[in-house]
């Protein structure tokens, strides 16, 4: 059974949408304020590495290809 103070775990969510040659497309869901954040990911000796795109998803796409 779920319990209000477990929400307090979830206040921030990331999910990878997409890959292409190491290069990740993901969203983080920010639950509480509302807001979206698309990110770039590569994973280099073991350590994630973000990148910040954009909060709107299209200006996201654009940076994300023109890193690819």
């Amino acid at each position: 059974m779920l319990n209000k103070e477990t929400v307090l775990c979830w206040n921030e969510i990331e999910h990878d949408l997409y890959e292409e040659n190491g290069h990740i497309f993901g969203v983080e869901l920010d639950l509480f304020n509302n807001h979206e954040y698309y990110y770039h990911k590569e994973v280099k000796d073991g350590k994630e590495l973000y990148r910040f795109l954009s909060t709107d998803i299209y200006i996201a796409i654009e940076k994300f290809n023109a890193m690819l």
